[in-house]
């Protein structure tokens, strides 16, 4: 009998337990993490002492990202519930973030659940052919990219009637992966060439689609509310399914094939955009405040300088405060090429961060080089030098980071912050050279 997955590539993880495999589907890629639970089994009273391994999930979502996948669907046998409770939490924090499934089996009970702030729906099978004290169950699992959804759909074995009973599907947002090509204002602008009656709202519709504006307005007690999209599906699905089935445009503009431009993909979702643009219409004639918000990051069609979408900058700090590491990396290469220069600077500022804290080298030694390019450009500040300090020193260069902390309290000696990370610093490296420059800075004496 032929298997089902005969001529797979898979590739290891280094340590031979998880592989992963890459499934075209033109010209969306899904990626399949098979993770091993089951390397510790062997002695009764499993439960709470399984492992899978942080390493092995590390190296595994690694051999992901290479793949560049829209979908991630990550597989283990066992429950994480049945992972020894620090392997649990780390797993737990790894896979939920990065996986847009997570299927077990092992107790042949189906059933699914989702994470709070998460993405990822958790499905456990049920069995084919269990014993009686567990009834025969499977799942069937729909992608909906023009929905933007996904659903569960449970079937579980009636003996009595002889038949398969399909429980109510249980639905859940999908984002894919993937990014949209190109910058904000080069979106904005192709929005308004399909359809220059969204002009005035380009800049708004293209900030809701790569998801630097999330509220949209509702007409609530015949008043103009600005509301999460869920809560507007929830609450008035049929007044809200313009804007829902434009925002399900962020999947179907992220899956084309990458020869195909961004004014194309736009071109062909014009029927949809001009429809949202009506229905934002509607509303700012109902309310001139409303009005003002969904035009407020217009930059019409040949673009603008980026001063017009003070939202990008919002975004970047609130994803820095919350250490959503993953997506402020992806939300500030977005704005890296915006011709506001002061936005471009702090995407730079902010990719840095998302990247000192990545599990990869590659990318530490990324955060390095771009912690470099913010001190050697014109007029650096003091946070520019301690973020590079900061960038060399997770990069394992150690010396580089003291170096620039010397460098910085010359420049600032009467920086707090500065002598605070010099000390701090010193502690960690052992190394005292900055003694002298931290009694240099005592004086008040400015050796710029």
């Amino acid at each position: 009998m032929h298997g089902f997955t005969d001529g797979q590539e898979r590739t290891e993880t280094p340590d031979g337990l998880g592989w992963v495999a890459a499934v075209e589907l033109e010209p969306l890629t899904v990626a399949v993490a098979g993770l091993n639970s089951a390397w510790m089994c062997g002695t009764d009273g499993e439960e709470k002492s399984l492992l899978i391994g942080e390493r092995q999930v590390i190296s595994a979502l690694e051999i992901v990202r290479g793949v560049d996948p829209q979908l991630v669907i990550a597989m283990a046998h066992h429950p994480l519930e049945w992972l020894t409770e620090w392997d649990q939490t780390s797993c737990r924090n790894q896979l939920l973030g990065a996986a847009h499934f997570l299927h077990r089996g092992h107790l042949h009970t189906a059933d699914v659940s989702t994470a709070p702030q998460r993405k990822c729906v958790l499905v456990a099978a049920g069995s084919a052919h269990a014993s009686r004290f567990h009834p025969n169950s499977y799942n069937v699992i729909s992608v909906n990219l023009a929905a933007g959804a996904s659903s569960v759909h449970e079937y579980t074995y009636r003996v009595e009637d002889g038949v398969f009973e399909e429980a109510p599907a249980i639905v859940t947002p999908c984002d894919l992966g993937g990014e949209i090509p190109g910058t904000g204002e080069e979106l904005s602008s192709a929005i308004a060439a399909v359809a220059p009656e969204a002009t005035q709202y380009a800049g708004y519709m293209a900030a809701l689609l790569l998801g630097q504006k999330e509220e949209i307005p509702m007409v609530i007690d015949g008043m103009v509310t600005f509301v999460a999209p869920a809560m507007a599906r929830d609450s008035d699905p049929d007044q809200a399914a313009p804007a829902t089935a434009f925002l399900a445009l962020r999947n179907l503009l992220r899956i084309h094939r990458a020869d195909v431009p961004l004014g194309e993909r736009v071109a062909e979702r014009a029927e949809t955009m001009q429809q949202f643009a009506a229905w934002l219409e509607e509303r700012a004639q109902l309310d001139e405040t409303c009005r003002a918000r969904v035009s407020e990051v217009s930059t019409g069609p040949a673009g603008g300088d980026g001063a017009s979408m003070p939202h990008t900058a919002a975004l970047l700090r609130e994803l820095a405060t919350r250490e959503d590491w993953q997506l402020l990396e992806s939300q500030a290469r977005r704005a890296l090429g915006s011709s506001n220069a002061a936005l471009a600077r702090l995407s730079t500022r902010m990719l840095t961060q998302a990247l000192m804290h990545s599990d990869e080298g590659q990318k530490r030694q990324q955060a390095a080089a771009l912690a470099e390019q913010l001190i050697t450009e014109p007029a650096p500040d003091e946070e520019d030098y301690l973020l590079a300090a900061a960038a060399f020193e997770v990069n394992g260069e150690p010396d580089r980071s003291v170096a620039l902390t010397g460098e910085a309290i010359t420049r600032w000696p009467g920086s707090a912050r500065l002598i605070s990370h010099a000390r701090n610093l010193m502690t960690r490296t052992g190394d005292d050279s900055l003694r002298d420059a931290i009694e240099h800075a005592a004086t008040g004496v400015t050796h710029e």
